[in-house]
C-alpha cells in the first residue's frame, strides 16, 4: 500500500497523509476509508519517538474508535502501540475503554 511506502520506506508522513486524502476522494466504499485511516494511524504509532506525529496516529485511532467501538484489532494496536511507547496510565485507560 502507498501509505506503507511513504511512511516506512521514505519517512514522508505528510505525503502519506496526502496519499490518503486522495484514496479517500477516490474511493465510495466506507469500509476501504476506515481501512486507510487505520493504515497511516498505524504507522504513525509506530514512530513513538516523534510525539507530533504519534500524537497525530492517536487522533486517528480514536475518531475511529468512536465510530466503531467494537473493532478489535483497532483497540489492539492502539493499546500494542502505547505499550511500545512506555506510557503506562495511558494503557490502562485503554484496556478499561475497550472492556
Amino acid at each position: 500500500m502507498w501509505i506503507d511506502y511513504e511512511c516506512l520506506q521514505q519517512n514522508d508522513y505528510n505525503q502519506a497523509r496526502t496519499v490518503l486524502e486522495t484514496g479517500v476522494k477516490i474511493l465510495t466504499n466506507k469500509k476501504q476509508h476506515i481501512d486507510l485511516l487505520v493504515s497511516l494511524a498505524k504507522n504513525e504509532l509506530k514512530n513513538f519517538k516523534n510525539n507530533e506525529i504519534f500524537e497525530h496516529g492517536k487522533t486517528i485511532v480514536e475518531k475511529v474508535l468512536t465510530l466503531h467501538s467494537k473493532d478489535l484489532l483497532t483497540w489492539k494496536m492502539y493499546i500494542s502501540a502505547m505499550e511500545r511507547k512506555g506510557d503506562v496510565s495511558g494503557t490502562r485507560a485503554l484496556y478499561e475503554k475497550a472492556s
